[in-house]
């Protein structure tokens, strides 16, 4: 459920409930609810507060699509990236290419090693 998957994703990139809460306007104990699937029917404006501050698109949260594994390192360095100014935007294309570079980067390692 979407409670779930805003849970794991916030966990995952070590915000605390209330520091989230905080982010997107609404109480701790609020988003307490929505995280333990006590609220379901959520606005689509406060989804896209929610997916803007876990960088990650409202299909995520709402579990339409699955995500490539993101190492945590590069959830950390998008959150230093928006409170410095980049968009949500710039962070998700920083990391798409990130990614692209580690998976060239390996298929390079294992054609060599052949």
């Amino acid at each position: 459920m979407i409670g779930d998957n805003i849970k794991k994703i916030r966990e995952d990139s070590n915000i605390s409930l209330s520091e989230l809460a905080e982010r997107i306007g609404i109480s701790r104990s609020y988003l307490s609810l929505i995280e333990n699937n006590q609220r379901t029917n959520i606005k689509s404006e406060l989804l896209n507060k929610i997916s803007e501050s876990l960088n990650v698109p409202v299909s995520t949260l709402l579990g339409e699509e699955q995500q490539e594994e993101v190492p945590i390192g590069f959830l950390h360095i998008a959150r230093e990236a928006q409170k410095n100014g980049l968009t949500p935007d710039d962070v998700k294309f920083a990391i798409d290419w990130l990614i692209e570079a580690k998976k060239r980067s390996n298929n390079f390692k294992k054609e060599k090693d052949k």
